[in-house]
């Protein structure tokens, strides 16, 4: 399927990674891992909808909805 909007898609990023702490114990790899990425994913992804959002114009766009 498609994403509706950037918002969208970081939701499930989002979840994915809060999934992979839920699921596995402190010390694991796999919880280490999704811990570092979900950190890091605001400082990555943050720019990215920031571009997104000046090529959209100044068309307000509300991806709340």
């Amino acid at each position: 399927g498609f994403y509706r909007s950037p918002v969208d898609f970081a939701s499930d990023v989002s979840l994915t990674f809060t999934n992979a702490l839920a699921y596995n114990s402190k010390g694991q790899d796999v919880y280490k891992m999704a811990e570092k990425l979900l950190s890091q994913f605001d400082v990555w992804f943050g720019p990215m909808l920031k571009k997104f959002e000046a090529q959209q114009g100044s068309s307000s766009t509300d991806f709340n909805s």
